[in-house]
């Protein structure tokens, strides 16, 4: 079964759109070579249709960091990519049935010259070509062969991800092996007479370079964002305090505004610190604060706190409207993965909730399609901050959840979180002891090291 689809309905409908999509490729570029022989005409027809399939698959991921609305379709990547390597295996098998008296010589090659009476080499890159082909069919015919629930179980989420980046390694072993029979293998002078090539090889190499530059800009598109947030142009600025609220018992949510763009992604913190503390206090007059608020809006952010009595507390409960308070400059890696094709399973503890509001509201503003499940703990229900929101955004957005805990986490509470899906990725955040006892529950429970995300409240009583 395909990774994250258990319903076998949905499974042979989307293998049967693939179906009549790829026979609807094939059936173009037999109709464009009307020039040629059948048995040419066909195995080029079933070649080219891969490689589009294949180009497909490779685009979808760079396209959906640019283009946010295109995450809908990674889901269909697998798929892409499984028919890609079926029509890879047919080309293959149709070329070496066409050849009559086929041998390794004719393969790299080589051809039986009877006037010559001897194998002459006579046509170059020829052979070179067919290798770089043979190397792409093997490998995909090996990611074909492990795109299952059973082969992530048996290889381990990470050595069944490193094995999947080879994709990018087939698209270019493939490219260089169409571009010689595109642009080389027909215009150059041989022994004899040969097809002439048409107009179709210039689309395909502009589908190949499509996906290149969708690489190289989906790249730097993430380097972009990731500087703009760690490099954000006011290393310290000015805020002001223009809203106040509690949100639950013991707990309040402060909102700022900032004149310079305050740039940040979900999930990420800032310092806050008042020019003049009220009361004394010995951890000083600032603290760290996850923000709450989405990063659409950079000229105002939120964070949410809980009343610990201390002297920096009790100062924020009583500056004014419009007091000037110092803000850093965001930073933290506790952010949304890039892949999006993976669901996000959330464990948040009390006041650890504010990172994953920034998140959950960043996705509904987004319309993300990435699923995301989020376990909320908290001791009672009127210590659960955001609580009312939270269930709005899981009654208007499909692809989040929400189950609230008021009582101890333990294995069988995550079991279930996490049974319905495949290969999660999991956020964990809260007070410390929750984290570390969470953490070592997904440990046990087979969840390896890089798939656990933390983030320790270690101020969660200052």
């Amino acid at each position: 079964m395909l990774l994250g689809i258990k319903d076998r309905k949905t499974l042979f409908r989307r293998h049967g759109i693939m179906v009549l999509f790829s026979l609807a490729l094939v059936g173009l570029f037999w109709l464009s070579r009307g020039q040629w022989v059948p048995e040419m005409r066909l195995w080029r027809a079933v070649g080219d249709a891969g490689f589009v399939l294949l180009a497909m698959a490779l685009s979808i991921g760079p396209l959906a960091r640019l283009w946010l609305p295109a995450r809908r379709w990674v889901a269909w990547r697998r798929e892409l990519g499984i028919w890609f390597a079926l029509l890879a295996l047919g080309h293959g098998v149709l070329i070496l049935s066409g050849w009559v008296g086929w041998s390794w010589r004719r393969f790299l090659g080589y051809e039986f010259v009877p006037q010559l009476g001897r194998w002459a080499r006579l046509e170059p890159g020829f052979g070179l070509a067919n290798l770089l082909g043979l190397a792409g069919l093997i490998w995909a015919l090996v990611l074909m062969a492990t795109s299952s629930d059973w082969a992530v179980r048996k290889l381990g989420i990470a050595s069944w991800k490193w094995l999947q980046t080879g994709a990018y390694i087939i698209f270019y072993l493939v490219a260089l092996h169409a571009v010689y029979f595109l642009f080389i293998h027909y215009t150059v002078s041989f022994h004899r007479p040969v097809p002439d090539p048409n107009w179709f090889r210039y689309p395909m190499a502009a589908i190949g370079l499509a996906v290149i530059g969708l690489q190289g800009a989906a790249y730097a598109q993430v380097v972009r964002r990731r500087q703009a947030a760690e490099t954000s142009s006011v290393e310290v600025q000015k805020a002001i305090l223009i809203g106040r609220r509690q949100i639950a018992r013991g707990t309040y949510e402060m909102t700022f505004s900032v004149k310079s763009p305050l740039h940040f992604l979900a999930g990420q913190h800032t310092q806050v610190r008042v020019l003049k503390l009220l009361y004394p206090d010995p951890q000083g007059a600032s603290r760290v604060f996850s923000i709450a608020s989405s990063p659409t809006d950079k000229t105002r952010f939120s964070i949410a706190w809980r009343d610990t009595g201390s002297g920096y507390k009790r100062t924020l409960l009583e500056l004014p409207i419009k007091t000037e308070v110092l803000v850093d400059r965001p930073g933290g890696q506790f952010i949304l993965p890039d892949d999006i094709g993976r669901p996000v399973l959330m464990v948040a503890g009390g006041i650890g909730i504010t990172p994953i509001m920034s998140m959950v509201r960043w996705a509904a503003e987004k319309k993300l399609p990435q699923v995301m499940v989020l376990l909320y703990a908290n001791s009672s229900r009127e210590r659960a901050a955001y609580l009312e929101e939270l269930q709005e955004l899981a009654g208007t957005n499909k692809h989040f959840s929400l189950r609230n805990q008021y009582q101890p986490i333990d294995g069988k509470v995550l079991a279930g979180l996490s049974k319905p899906y495949k290969n999660p990725i999991w956020y964990v955040v809260g007070p410390p002891g929750m984290v570390d006892s969470v953490r070592l529950l997904l440990s046990e429970a087979g969840a390896g090291e890089p798939d656990i995300i933390i983030e320790n409240f270690d101020g969660y009583d200052g």
